[in-house]
């Protein structure tokens, strides 16, 4: 009983030793020359490194560890105990898989298939150690006149290097095949569920919304599995030893004082809360009534917020991970909302005021534009030549038509009612420079057909803007690109509806895009319906029905793009997207 207790001590010992040695001093670079070295698991990508140095120390270490221990058992004359040494090698391989799947609550990370080829190898071979130095009962550490004898032992060496090295390569001891993302996003959820179920009174008094829990708990399931129990009780002892400024707690929050984990979760929780109040203030202030929390927002703002917890390299990569796999929370709640009724209100402009203006004509729309906060269209009208003093508006003739341009305009509401801007030719409106830009209400119809020799301009266009918000836009472009965003901040596109256009129906540009509650319908897009490069776009409760295209719906090319509750039906489509863009999209099959 005391040989098995001394086993498993010293196996705990090392385990935790090797928590302490860090990655760095593993790296491949130290052993090879070149390489990424020891592959933890990471959250945010789908790493396919080999794991070969991982299996090399995983091997190797523990038989040096028995080696070390038992030359000092040897040293105190204790031979018996030395020759049991060899038992602390597979005593480890048990320590280490009890520690990971019971005390760590990794076990959904565990892989038990390659977890027992390593310890296989490393049994096996430390008891071919244990035969060749220990059991002779002579010193483990050769003199100079043995050192010839033992040449062979560096030949076992490269003949082991390159047993490892095949079995490395091996497609299955890809780090992507022995920690897959399936078992990664299980292990997210059940944490979730265990911490929520601990701490939630905590974290629903502090931050009650749905965006902040989601970064709260993302920080927590990544800061727990950086930081495991027993870790956590070493820092504790440490601190109370030093009393100097730690990160304590399951959220590894810098403290002067003795915190527990409930603890570390109210502050964690202040802080992420902090970061959060600070970024929306001053999107609110940047933006005035004008700003929505939506589009890119909310990854900006978790980016944000990241930094301000932990600016290690990959940490943001690992939150966004978590966050985007966490189910999003279902509370009445919203957060922005909260942080606008404390800020000072802007003056509200009525209709008696001179920033209120009411139109009949597309010429009396052309003369207010920058002259007014808000514009009523009362009746529906058409783009005509026009010639005004008015600075913001120019209106250029381009083909059978005439191209509304719309430059410097701050802090403007143009309200339709549903009333109809009628379309000739190419007639369009164009977008430049404007901040804090409202369309509401306005149907676009284009009355005939561009020829297609004709390279005819988009009916919108938008170019360096921010603030855009297009609400109940309808837009019948009859064989016409829709709209077209050209490095913007902050557009969404909410209760739209594009239908007849040609080409693409609303492309982005370097721009981050929202678009909520819309239908693109009856579009005959070679370029997809919707293309987006180099930005944003979040997609959500949005239909694309009956639109025949050559190959894809959503065209991506490097942007971030994300789809909830979209659906899609008929259309002949090849695919939805050309890259992966999450769950989200929902193939409605025809019934008939």
């Amino acid at each position: 009983m005391a040989v098995v207790i001394f086993c498993f001590g010293c196996a705990f010992i090392f385990y935790e030793l090797t928590g302490i040695i860090g990655r760095e001093m593993l790296a491949d670079k130290h052993i090879t020359g070149s390489g990424e070295g020891y592959q933890n698991v990471v959250f945010g990508k789908d790493s396919k490194d080999s794991l070969i140095v991982n299996i090399q120390y995983n091997v190797f270490a523990p038989i040096i560890y028995m080696l070390l221990i038992a030359a000092a058992l040897q040293y105190f004359e204790m031979n018996q105990l030395a020759q049991n040494a060899v038992y602390i090698v597979p005593c480890y391989y048990l320590v280490r898989g009890f520690m990971i799947t019971v005390v760590s609550g990794k076990r959904q990370l565990y892989n038990p298939g390659y977890e027992f080829k390593v310890a296989m190898m490393g049994t096996i071979l430390a008891f071919a150690v244990q035969y060749a130095l220990v059991l002779p009962g002579k010193g483990i550490l050769p003199t100079v006149e043995e050192f010839r004898t033992q040449l062979w032992l560096v030949f076992l060496a490269l003949a082991y290097q390159f047993v490892i090295r095949t079995f490395g390569r091996s497609a299955k001891n890809r780090q992507n095949k022995v920690c897959t993302q399936q078992m990664k996003k299980k292990y997210i959820l059940d944490k979730y569920d265990a911490f929520r179920e601990k701490y939630d009174s905590i974290v629903n008094e502090i931050a009650p919304g749905n965006y902040l829990q989601r970064v709260i708990y993302s920080i927590m399931i990544y800061e727990n599995f950086n930081r495991t129990k027993t870790q956590r009780w070493g820092e504790n002892i440490i601190f109370l030893l030093g009393k100097r400024p730690m990160t304590l707690g399951i959220m590894q929050v810098k403290t002067l004082k003795f915190i527990r984990d409930a603890q570390s979760v109210e502050m964690g929780c202040q802080k992420v809360k902090q970061s959060f109040e600070e970024y929306v203030e001053r999107a609110i202030r940047e933006n005035d009534q004008y700003y929505r929390f939506e589009g890119g927002e909310p990854e900006i703002c978790l980016e944000k917020i990241c930094q301000d917890y932990n600016g290690a390299e990959d940490y943001v990569d690992a939150i966004k991970y978590i966050f985007y796999t966490l189910h999003e929370f279902e509370y009445a709640y919203d957060e922005t909302y909260e942080i606008e009724k404390r800020m000072p209100k802007t003056q509200e402009i009525t209709e008696c005021s001179e920033n209120y203006a009411e139109v009949y004509t597309f010429e009396e729309l052309a003369e207010k534009l920058g002259r007014c906060s808000h514009i009523k269209l009362l009746e529906d009208c058409s783009i005509t030549p026009l010639e005004t003093e008015n600075v913001h508006a120019v209106c250029d003739p381009i083909y059978r038509g005439n191209m509304l341009i719309v430059e410097n305009v701050e802090d403007l509401t143009v309200e339709g009612q549903h009333k109809i801007i009628t379309l000739y030719g190419g007639d369009g409106l164009c977008f430049r420079n404007c901040k804090n830009l409202t369309l509401h209400g306005i149907s676009f119809k284009q009355q005939d057909c561009v020829p297609e020799e004709v390279e005819a301009e988009p009916i919108l266009r938008f170019d360096n803007c921010a603030g855009i918000n297009l609400e109940q836009i309808e837009i019948e472009a009859r064989d016409r690109k829709g709209i077209f965003i050209h490095q913007c901040r902050k557009v969404c596109i909410e209760g739209g509806k594009l239908q007849g256009c040609c080409s693409v129906a609303c492309k982005a540009e370097e721009s981050d895009i929202a678009i909520a509650s819309s239908v693109f319908t009856q579009n005959h897009c070679a370029e997809g319906v919707i293309q987006v490069s180099d930005g944003l776009l979040n997609i959500e409760n949005s239909i694309l029905e009956d639109n025949p295209v050559q190959d894809n719906l959503i065209y991506n090319i490097n942007s971030n793009v994300k789809c909830n509750n979209v659906f899609v039906k008929g259309g002949g489509f090849k695919q939805i997207s050309n890259q992966v863009i999450g769950q989200g999209v929902h193939v409605v099959k025809d019934c008939n």
